[in-house]
């Protein structure tokens, strides 16, 4: 039986650590108010995206398919706007519901060409005045989005608009050029915007005038933070709330890469300076210094910090609303960062915890206990029936996740999940990754390699037991799980229209 409606405010970041958490056991973070969230809801320790890339990710979320039916199988595949989204079921069920910062459905540059009036999404497209003053929405089922383009950028959409009106001199503040010290590296400094005026306080802001807007229909938006991804830059005051000095230096070591299939190290040692997922400063990872390291790690948890105080003033707004007892409110990310994990940053071909593993934190009235963890492993593909559980509706038959309530709640999860990576650059690397509660497996088609960690005896995932004898039980269990979860991932799309 259907349950009755609830709002939902789903909070997201972009390239966010599971261990990202003070309620994780990082000892550096300084996240109480995610931490409370955990403490009056339920954390799951075993997150994992479907894919680790931002456009694939985020079109998994709102379509509840996997990347080989929604299509977006890499970043710069525009999600098609036929595909039914969780926000037009909601939206046709009596939610409100809004999309607030970045969304991500569509790319933001295109080679060549006059711009679209409908790509919202790109900078071109408000550069040429193309978006009507009065627009903001529908887009992808939403009736109402404020939008946000890229990281750090100031420039265009929504947010440029409102700081062209209001404050326009802090517009070009975010770049580098205006950093408040020297960098030492070029995706890692201090940024210069006021507080005010930073995305993660916009989107906040805009959150909350929509909370406080909201009438007696039910809600749905989503707070969409661009945030902690790279470039590695905070605003003061938190751009030096970490010192660099007490920063963790990632350590690897041979032996390590000696496990790990060619690709990973030829990037490590520079021979590959673009993939997936690399921004600026490509090629030049192996000249990282330790104090290049310590800033990035730094920058990185101001980000972190802004973000969780933002979420505490959401949070906030909830209680002082009087909506809080029938509001789920939902925390995670699109994908991990790999933050040097064996020598490596960014994202990419890479099929790593600290990559592929989400912060995910939920409090439902109703449905959670306070203070619990949910054992995993789970998956962003189970995000969309979630929502329509959560509104009281049948979820669309082309979802392919089921919901999470009754695993948030207490009772049994997923014994195993899938994630997927298609290279762009890289034709001959395509990673299928099986992971359960204590096995992960990674199957590179076409390849003669393998990856398979044991990640209980080994969270760092150090030793490759991929055709290691005294685990090729293990390994075949895996290799069978991996097939039953690739032969489900076949979509059910497009609807059938009849019988036959």
């Amino acid at each position: 039986m259907p349950r009755e409606p609830m709002n939902v405010v789903f909070i997201t970041t972009d390239q966010m650590r599971a261990d990202s958490l003070g309620c994780a056991g990082n000892p550096i973070a300084r996240t109480p108010n995610l931490d409370r969230l955990a403490a009056e809801g339920v954390r799951a320790e075993r997150m994992y995206v479907a894919q680790p890339l931002c456009m694939p990710s985020r079109s998994t979320i709102i379509t509840g398919t996997t990347p080989r039916t929604h299509g977006v199988w890499t970043n710069g595949v525009a999600l098609d706007p036929d595909i039914p989204t969780f926000g037009q079921l909601l939206s046709d069920a009596g939610h409100h519901t809004a999309l607030i910062g970045k969304a991500h459905l569509r790319p933001y540059g295109f080679d060549g060409g006059a711009a679209d009036p409908m790509e919202v999404e790109r900078e071109d497209t408000w550069e040429q005045g193309l978006v009507p003053d009065d627009w903001h929405g529908p887009y992808y089922g939403f009736d109402h989005v404020d939008l946000t383009l890229r990281h750090h950028y100031l420039k265009q959409g929504h947010i440029g608009r409102d700081l062209r009106e209001r404050a326009p001199e802090s517009i070009e503040l975010i770049d580098i050029e205006h950093a408040l010290e020297e960098p030492t590296w070029d995706v890692a400094w201090k940024n210069a915007v006021p507080l005010e005026h930073h995305p993660s306080t916009w989107i906040t802001d805009r959150t909350m005038q929509y909370l406080e807007d909201a009438g007696d229909e039910p809600f749905f938006v989503w707070a969409s933070f661009p945030d902690p991804h790279h470039s590695f830059t905070a605003p003061e005051p938190y751009c030096d709330h970490f010192d660099p000095a007490d920063m963790r230096i990632p350590e690897f070591t041979d032996a390590d890469l000696d496990g790990k299939p060619p690709h990973v190290r030829d990037v490590i040692e520079g021979r590959v300076v673009k993939h997936e997922g690399w921004g600026p400063g490509a090629g030049d990872l192996p000249a990282l210094t330790d104090t290049d390291w310590r800033q990035i790690h730094a920058q990185y948890y101001g980000m972190v910090e802004l973000i969780d105080d933002s979420v505490g003033r959401i949070l906030d707004a909830l209680e002082e609303l009087g909506l809080a007892e029938n509001t789920a409110v939902i925390f995670t990310s699109d994908h991990g960062e790999l933050f040097g994990d064996h020598g490596l940053l960014y994202k990419g071909p890479f099929p790593y915890e600290g990559l592929y593993r989400l912060p995910f934190v939920a409090r439902i009235p109703g449905v959670t206990r306070a203070g619990t963890t949910a054992a995993g492993p789970g998956t962003l593909l189970d995000l969309a029936p979630t929502f329509a559980d959560l509104a009281g509706v049948e979820a669309r038959p082309s979802f392919q996740g089921r919901s999470m309530l009754p695993w948030l709640g207490g009772g049994e999860g997923r014994d195993a999940v899938l994630v997927e990576f298609v290279s762009r650059y890289y034709p001959e690397l395509t990673l299928m990754t099986a992971v359960t509660a204590r096995w992960k497996l990674t199957h590179y088609p076409n390849a003669d390699r393998g990856e398979l960690y044991d990640l209980q005896e080994d969270p760092g995932e150090l030793v490759n037991r991929w055709g290691d004898p005294a685990a090729a039980d293990e390994q075949r269990e895996m290799e069978g799980r991996l097939l039953d979860l690739t032969a489900n991932a076949i979509g059910r799309l497009p609807t059938p229209l009849s019988h036959a």
